[in-house]
Formats: structure tokens, C-alpha cells, sequence
């Protein structure tokens, strides 16, 4: 958050300043010599302050995503009972995207600043950041997609419409025979990281 400051307090605080300025400056480098080494020491965790780390950020971040599966692979066979309609549909649908790319956004942010002495978990929590910018990429673009909905899909039977919004999500560079590579290969690598922790 930042906070307004009032002129006269900014002068008041430049004047004390050049007063003691040159008695402090010795002892001022030291402080902050000594507080970067504590900060920097503090983010270079272990292998068990990684795990406990990225526990605390998968069960706050990704855990709660349970849903993610219901809006990435969409049911088109056959009519829904109760169904609210195409747009109800659709605007819980581009809020489920939007819910999952913040938190995967905060998810991967976290991870940027965690640093620890085990090599091979450094390695998969790098590979971890850069593939989750990856999904959010695509997210962003699936969001896009759903923004310019053609009003003539928004119009059709249920069945129908869920097809097409189907297509209109899949239609996209990150899409193989139908499935998300990116959604595969960053699920997979969450995996591979709970699997090398031994998070069960």
C-alpha cells in the first residue's frame, strides 16, 4: 500500500538527515550488509523448508482449484436438467477461468521468490514457474475467446452451444487431439514435484 507523505514532514526528515548523515553512514552500510544476508540466508531453504513451503502454497493456491476439470473439459452429450441457460453457462464458466488464473498467477509468483540449496528441486521449481506463465498464457487467451462469444452460439440449444463453446476453448496452439498440453504438462509437473517432496 502506499502512503501519501506531507511535504514539510519530507523536509523536516531531508534536514535531519544531512545533519547525522555522515556520523551514520558507516554504521547504516553495516545494517544493510547485514540485513540482505539475513534475507538472503532466509530464502535459501532446504529441501524440507521447500517441501513445507510448497505445501502451504499448493493447499492455499492450487488445492481448492477441485473444480478444474469440470470447466476444462466441457460435457456436450446430452441436455443438463435445471439448466439456467447459455448465459448463466457461460458467465460461471469465464468466472472459473478467471478464479483459476489468479490463483495460479499467485501460485507461480510465490514460487519466484522461494530459493533453496537442493539443486534438482531449484531445477523443477524453475521449470514449475515457467510452465505455469505458460498455462496462464493460455488462459488468458481462452478468456479472450469467451469475451467475443458470436451472439448466434449464444442462441442455440444447449447441446449445441456447449459444443461450440467446446471447440472455441480448444481452438488453440496448446490443444492436441483435443487435450490441453499445457494443462497436462503442468499438472504432471505438480505431480512430479509432490512425488520428489513425498507429499502424498
Amino acid at each position: 500500500m502506499k502512503y501519501s507523505k506531507l511535504v514539510a514532514l519530507g523536509l523536516a526528515g531531508a534536514l535531519s538527515l544531512a545533519v547525522v548523515g555522515c556520523s551514520n553512514n558507516a554504521n547504516n552500510d553495516t545494517q544493510k550488509t547485514d540485513t540482505q544476508a539475513t534475507q538472503e540466508g532466509a530464502q535459501n531453504m532446504n529441501k524440507d523448508m521447500y517441501k513445507k513451503r510448497f505445501g502451504e502454497l499448493y493447499q492455499t493456491n492450487i488445492a481448492r482449484l477441485e473444480n478444474y476439470n469440470t470447466y476444462t473439459n466441457i460435457p456436450v452429450q446430452e441436455p443438463t436438467k435445471d439448466y439456467e441457460g447459455n448465459q448463466k453457462y457461460l458467465d460461471d464458466l469465464k468466472a472459473a477461468y478467471k478464479d483459476s488464473e489468479t490463483n495460479i498467477q499467485q501460485f507461480v509468483d510465490s514460487l519466484k521468490d522461494v530459493k533453496t540449496d537442493d539443486k534438482e528441486v531449484q531445477d523443477m521449481n524453475d521449470k514449475l514457474v515457467k510452465q505455469g506463465e505458460n498455462l496462464l498464457a493460455d488462459i488468458k487467451t481462452k478468456i479472450q475467446k469467451l469475451d467475443d462469444v458470436p451472439a448466434d452460439l449464444l442462441n442455440k440449444p444447449e447441446v449445441e452451444f456447449k459444443q461450440g463453446i467446446n471447440d472455441l476453448v480448444t481452438d488453440t496452439d496448446n490443444n492436441k487431439n483435443g487435450t490441453d498440453t499445457m494443462d497436462t504438462d503442468f499438472n504432471k509437473m505438480l505431480k512430479d514435484m509432490r512425488n520428489t517432496l513425498g507429499i502424498k
